[in-house]
């Protein structure tokens, strides 16, 4: 799969979602929303569940109700010393999916709830999620894919041609990623909306998740006039009588070992 993320993207995300760590339960609604109808789709029971890019745990918290044991990975320290107050009896790892500190065959369930669109390429991550499920064992993973965020990248292309937004991955190539790992796959497309008030409002709901790194960084400030400029673009082209609308268009993989 084609690399669409700088060699250090991954220390930027880190620190950003560490920094989002303490607000991001109250920010991350639309977060919760696509986690729980992921949740939906996982077995009712298990021996050993491994929820990659956990954040600060509170879904992870709930699926101790489906497993004997959960396991809790995140990239962020920040994410993690937030989650150790959520409950004491996850067991909770810092770690890598492109390199999970986990024995091979060793949990029958994964879950992955909006982190994986961060990996790249993709399919290191799917082949450690392969290598760690037990035969027979399934994942349930949810990622960004390209279409995200659209009307935002539409908007400020408008008003200049830097790239502001973070591309995601193309559905079908993550789909054949996931089969080329040894999968066999299902999967579901599926657009979730926020609305916003006004652009800066909208730009901070992305800060508040840590969904704010960029792949080409621009210098300069963002001021009030190129703010004006994309809230009148967006107002344009997309506004309602919701306010502006942010699409998060998710992929949900079903995977069976």
């Amino acid at each position: 799969m084609q690399s669409l993320i700088e060699p250090d993207i991954k220390h930027s995300i880190a620190r950003q979602f560490s920094r989002a760590a303490a607000d991001y339960d109250k920010a991350a609604e639309v977060q919760r929303r696509i986690a729980d109808d992921a949740v939906s789709r996982l077995p009712a029971s298990a021996n050993r569940l491994l929820d990659i890019g956990c954040g600060p745990g509170r879904i992870t918290v709930g699926l101790q109700g489906r497993a004997n044991q959960v396991l809790g990975l995140d990239l962020a320290f920040g994410m993690l010393q937030a989650a150790q107050h959520n409950a004491q009896d996850v067991t909770w790892m810092q770690g890598d999916a492109d390199a999970l500190p986990l024995r091979s065959e060793s949990v029958d369930v994964v879950f992955s709830s909006m982190a994986l669109q961060w990996c790249d390429p993709l399919s290191l991550s799917l082949d450690e999620i392969y290598r760690v499920l037990q035969p027979q064992g399934r994942a349930v993973l949810t990622l960004m894919v390209d279409g995200s965020f659209y009307q935002l990248n539409d908007c400020w292309q408008k008003v200049d041609k830097h790239q502001h937004v973070n591309r995601f991955a193309d559905p079908g190539k993550v789909i054949q990623a996931a089969t080329e790992a040894g999968f066999t796959v299902q999967s579901h497309q599926q657009d979730y909306l926020t609305y916003h008030a006004s652009v800066r409002q909208l730009l901070g709901s992305i800060k508040a998740i840590g969904a704010n790194v960029v792949i080409q960084r621009q210098s300069g400030y963002l001021g009030r006039h190129t703010l004006k400029n994309i809230e009148g673009q967006y107002l344009e082209h997309y506004g309602c009588e919701h306010g502006l609308p942010l699409t998060y268009r998710i992929l949900t993989l079903e995977l069976s070992k």
